[in-house]
């Protein structure tokens, strides 16, 4: 998927740059990345999706699947990501917090 890896680097890229010019006026950017995360329920599922291309009993199999390849063997969840935005733009917890990128993937992208 050469597309989605270009646009992804180059988020990340502007991120960094951005980061590196408005850090003396306080501006504080990071990106959260999150790894798969199902929605909360099928009412949140949509055919453009990649979780609304299957149906009840494939997405079970699907999950197990995506379980498998990340090492703390769970999928994210919809709040795992909401936490991460809320560490960073928390004036306590992320106030030295700029230019990251905080994976949310239970280590899904660490390379094995």
């Amino acid at each position: 998927e050469p597309l989605y890896g270009a646009c992804k680097a180059g988020l990340i890229y502007l991120n960094h740059t951005l980061a590196l010019e408005l850090g003396e006026y306080g501006v504080r950017l990071n990106v959260v990345a999150p790894g798969p995360t199902p929605p909360p329920s099928e009412a949140f599922i949509s055919r453009g999706s990649c979780f609304g291309m299957f149906d009840r009993d494939m997405l079970e199999s699907v999950g197990e699947r995506f379980r498998a390849t990340i090492p703390l063997r769970k999928l994210a969840t919809p709040y795992d990501s909401a936490h991460a935005v809320l560490f960073l733009a928390s004036d306590v917890t992320g106030r030295h917090q700029t230019g990251q990128v905080l994976g949310v993937d239970g280590g899904w992208y660490m390379p094995h």
